[in-house]
């Protein structure tokens, strides 16, 4: 049994002749997110003046309404409002070139902060978050934000508790909750269950 939106039940069900069988199934909606695209690929990606990666780029994100914005320089901005349900939302943007000559295009409302370069630290040692999917190729999301990388991957991170999540298409995202300790690998293998 199966609807759009949500996960599918397979459940076997035995009547013999003469009886009547009632089951009630309670359907999971699938959890929501967005997949930004955009030509040239490698454009950043803010959402609600956050960054959160650059494209191509898969988000886990509640349900609700964002504004998304696409830059790269180079190109005038892309700037959108989606609402966000309990699906994959799908964004292809076609960014356009500044012409040489002209100034560029006013920024958005909604401008991300200035980034400040990162005050010096000293060298931590990492560790390494290995990652495997049954099927191979889903997104990689480490705390609701793409790393851009697909499975299977080796990932550096520092030491400390994260959140992953896998997408990939035709299944319900699966997140796990992972600890990487610094100068050890954590290897996970995810089987994906089906939609």
């Amino acid at each position: 049994m199966g609807k759009e939106g949500y996960q599918t039940i397979q459940k076997e069900i035995t009547i013999r002749a003469g009886n009547v069988a009632q089951e009630e199934l309670r359907l999971q909606a699938v959890g929501g997110g967005l997949i930004v695209d955009s030509s040239p690929p490698g454009s950043e990606v803010y959402v609600n003046g956050q960054l959160r990666g650059t494209t191509p780029v898969t988000l886990a994100l509640d349900a609700g309404r964002y504004t998304v914005t696409v830059r790269r320089t180079g190109y005038h901005d892309y700037s959108q409002q989606v609402q966000v349900g309990q699906t994959l939302l799908k964004m292809d943007v076609p960014l356009q070139r500044i012409a040489l000559g002209t100034a560029p295009a006013p920024a958005p409302a909604a401008q991300p902060p200035a980034a400040q370069p990162p005050a010096a630290q000293p060298a931590a040692e990492k560790g390494i978050l290995e990652v495997r999917s049954i099927p191979p190729g889903a997104d990689i999301l480490i705390n609701n934000s793409s790393t851009g990388r697909r499975t299977p991957a080796r990932i550096e991170l520092a030491p400390g508790t994260y959140t992953l999540t896998l997408f990939a298409r035709g299944y319900p995202p699966h997140t796990k909750r992972v600890t990487v300790e610094a100068g050890k690998t954590l290897t996970l293998n995810e089987a994906l269950p089906r939609q």
